[in-house]
């Protein structure tokens, strides 16, 4: 899917809006230009097939072609949730047995705090340039940029096993330590091209991704979205402010915007919420709870968003395993979450089983 993506539709922009580039843009050409460069410098490393390379980011460029080098190239990319406790970060390092871990400058003192504990880790990259580096006594730490520079252009990819793990995302909305969930490349694929489809997404359309990366909801339905489709995927920030994301969205026009209920929440809870322009978009997908109806309301209204599709599923599903149709009534959206997705079995039961 990548390399479609640069194929095909290799002058599609990815969009992002950082800390040491406020309105980064570039193609989908160059993205994965640099993205084999990425994966000349991991191949250099002396990795085993299937090892696991973490990220600690947030929503941008750089995490984007760390999620590509390393999964592609047969490793397995570990997304971090850098709004865990310390603790629990160094205990679903050692327990993915991370080799590597891409982290964002601003992360950089948690790492300090927890390297000790995670003697497994051989490196720390931080996903930044030479100029925006911070200083640190810390040992086996990388500047991302720089490593960059020193991997050639070209990468012969392998082939895979489409069984094999692609993904680690650790969940951690139950009792006790977080569960780490495997996904595998026929997982990820499938849910991305399934929701492009139900999305009805094409090259002409622009999503703007709030919801983060380091979630399977961000990566999935985010960026492997776009690249099914050949959109432009836009990321309005390194984390969600609602403000940011909705002038995000009036001046790069997006189409399509993703999100929780909460997030929609929040946007229309601005006090300048009606001084956005936001007559471009069209549709999105909302999950992560249940939608009230007049939540649905108000975003086919005052977002323009009159093809909202509604997925439910878990992350252990890649995540999404149920999704509506993209031309039922909104009120009838809101009380279902729609039809299985391919290749999803299901069961449903009462209390009693």
């Amino acid at each position: 899917i990548m390399q479609h993506a640069e194929r095909v539709n290799g002058a599609v922009e990815i969009v992002s809006v950082t800390r040491d580039n406020p309105r980064h843009r570039y193609t989908y050409r160059e993205a994965f230009s640099r993205t084999r460069q990425l994966a000349n410098v991991i191949a250099g490393w002396g990795l085993s097939p299937g090892s696991r390379i973490a990220t600690l980011a947030w929503n941008d460029y750089r995490h984007f072609e760390t999620y590509y080098a390393s999964a592609c190239s047969g490793y397995v990319c570990h997304t971090i949730n850098p709004r865990l406790f310390p603790e629990q970060i160094a205990y679903i390092v050692n327990h993915a047995e991370d080799e590597y871990v891409f982290l964002d400058a601003d992360f950089m003192p948690l790492v300090e705090a927890i390297a000790g504990e995670c003697p497994g880790v051989k490196g720390w990259v931080v996903l930044t340039d030479a100029e925006h580096m911070p200083t640190t006594q810390l040992a086996n730490v990388h500047c991302y940029e720089t490593l960059l520079a020193t991997g050639a252009t070209e990468f012969d990819w392998p082939e895979l096993d489409e069984k094999s793990a692609c993904a680690l995302c650790y969940t951690s909305g139950t009792t006790g330590n977080p569960k780490g969930a495997t996904l595998t490349h026929r997982n990820i694929l499938n849910n991305g091209l399934l929701v492009s489809q139900a999305m009805r997404f094409t090259h002409k359309d622009k999503l703007c991704i709030p919801v983060p990366l380091y979630h399977c909801f961000g990566m999935v339905l985010g960026n492997l979205v776009c690249l099914a489709s050949g959109a432009c995927a836009v990321f309005p920030g390194e984390s969600f402010d609602p403000e940011t994301t909705l002038r995000t969205v009036e001046e790069e026009k997006c189409t399509g915007l993703h999100g929780v209920p909460t997030m929609f929440i929040a946007e229309l809870e601005l006090s300048n919420f009606k001084s956005f322009d936001l007559s471009t978009l069209r549709t999105g997908v909302m999950a992560g709870s249940t939608c009230p109806e007049e939540l649905m309301r108000k975003v086919h209204s005052e977002f323009h968003m009159t093809e909202v599709v509604i997925g439910y599923g878990q992350t252990e599903c890649s995540p999404i395993n149920h999704i509506t149709d993209i031309d039922s009534p909104f009120e009838k959206q809101v009380k279902t979450v729609g039809r299985a997705m391919p290749h999803t079995e299901v069961k449903i039961i009462d209390a009693q089983g």
